[in-house]
């Protein structure tokens, strides 16, 4: 996505780029329903419940599932899942600021704003969110801009090769690949509710 979204953006800056993710989102829904167990009703029929729960979607979406629900402990299965698909939005913008060195720019000059929205798919109505509440500390530091290498890129001594395949294996190996830990900033979880 990052990818695509750069390349988008290489052209001709846009002065927006909206972040929209989907308040009846299957994959998210699944994932509350993990989490919840018996406080969730079922509300997916089995075949597609059974897909979801295998796909590694799910891995993606449960950080957003998590901050969710230390967030409203004592929610309700509606209101969990309604904030885990903005926690999910917010999550989208966290790794598109913090990974790309072209959208972290943009938006710390001013040229872009990113903002998060829902799109409630029963109506076709899409809610903004604005920015991330935490967009300034997000913008701080810029990404390096070589995260992602191909053959094209000059060679690298191999001591330098190796210490870039451990620090990328360790941030998968402790599901944090690519993605912010926002989990126990309480403040931060409030601001973005």
């Amino acid at each position: 996505v990052i990818g695509s979204v750069e390349w988008a953006l290489s052209d001709r800056t846009p002065p927006v780029l909206i972040v929209v993710g989907n308040s009846r989102n299957d994959i998210v829904a699944t994932a509350v329903q993990h989490v919840m167990g018996g406080r969730a009703p079922h509300v997916l029929n089995e075949q597609l419940e059974k897909q979801l729960s295998d796909s590694s979607l799910l891995n993606l979406v449960m950080p957003a599932v998590h901050d969710a629900m230390q967030r409203r402990p004592r929610g309700t299965y509606e209101e969990v899942l309604a904030l885990a698909c903005e926690m999910n939005v917010w999550r989208t913008v966290e790794t598109l600021l913090a990974n790309s060195k072209a959208i972290n720019e943009s938006a710390a000059n001013g040229s872009l704003r990113v903002v998060g929205a829902l799109l409630d798919p029963s109506t076709g109505a899409v809610q903004l969110m604005g920015q991330h509440p935490s967009l300034a500390e997000l913008i701080k530091s810029t990404p390096s801009g070589d995260l992602v290498r191909t053959a094209d890129d000059a060679p690298v001594p191999a001591v330098e090769a190796a210490a870039m395949l451990y620090a990328g294996n360790s941030r998968y190996a402790s599901s944090k690949g690519g993605y912010n830990s926002i989990s126990g900033d309480e403040k931060l979880l409030c601001k973005l509710c």
